[in-house]
């Protein structure tokens, strides 16, 4: 059996964020679904927990507040998801410029010219399109899961105080 402690939760949080990270690459990649702004934008969070992570091995911060900054970063990732999901709905406008033809409501720096920066291809699909699904949850449904249930597993272990 695998005690539970601090550096286990830690470990379980990075290979979830870095799973989650490997799947978007492959569908990605392997699969040939092109991104949107938006799917692009939910990365951030889980590539940030993989840092905060990391960092906790090397940094004396107590693991009371790497769970806390955790929770936090996986809040961000569901409400980035849920964003995500109401612009599929059409139940609003995208925050974030899309492409083809997926206009912006509000910011106007958007993933596409972040990516031509790096050198990569700027081909984004467009926010409001479901791309690929699985039993009616969109990708963006499944990240809205997985953050969420991951939000509660740090905020316990928060609440609980593991060291």
């Amino acid at each position: 059996m695998i005690p539970l402690n601090a550096k286990t939760l830690l470990g379980f949080l990075a290979l979830a964020s870095a799973g989650l990270l490997i799947g978007a690459y492959l569908f990605e990649y392997v699969g040939g679904l092109a991104p949107c702004s938006l799917c692009l934008w939910q990365r951030v969070p889980h590539a940030l927990l993989l840092a905060v992570v990391c960092s906790s091995l090397f940094m004396p911060l107590g693991s009371r507040s790497v769970f806390l900054l955790c929770a936090l970063i996986y809040g961000a990732s569901a409400a980035l998801a849920a964003a995500h999901i109401g612009v599929e709905q059409g139940l609003w406008m995208s925050p974030v410029a899309c492409g083809e033809g997926g206009a912006a409501s509000g910011i106007a720096w958007e993933m596409g010219a972040f990516q031509e920066a790096l050198g990569e291809s700027a081909a984004l699909s467009d926010c409001a399109v479901v791309g690929w699904s699985l039993f009616g949850i969109s990708l963006a449904g499944y990240n809205f899961l997985a953050s969420a249930g991951l939000f509660a597993v740090a905020f316990w272990a928060w609440a609980r105080r593991f060291r």
